[in-house]
């Protein structure tokens, strides 16, 4: 889009201040369309899809020594759902 001249969503001046206070441009947009004519007549779909450049500040190095059996969970923090838990009995296996 931005090739035939679309350019303000896509930059600074983006004005998506309804989506995020931090007003995002837009990162990337997809858009898929199909169309089937046949004997029975014609069906069509799309889709559109569009992701914003939001991003946090890196997070700062950390340094952890893992040389004893531990459990983990990745957790959905808005909602505190675990996604993955795991337990690894020995962190010096190597797995071939």
């Amino acid at each position: 889009m931005v090739g035939l001249g679309m350019t303000v969503p896509f930059g600074p001046d983006a004005g998506f201040s309804g989506i995020s206070p931090l007003s995002p441009p837009i990162d990337e947009g997809i858009h898929r369309a199909d169309i089937t004519v046949d004997e029975k007549g014609t069906e069509a779909a799309a889709v559109t899809g569009i992701g914003f450049a939001v991003s946090g500040p890196p997070p700062a190095d950390a340094t952890m020594t893992v040389d004893h059996p531990f459990a983990f969970a990745i957790v959905h923090e808005p909602r505190g759902a675990p996604l993955f838990e795991g337990v690894v009995g020995d962190p010096t296996a190597t797995q071939e």
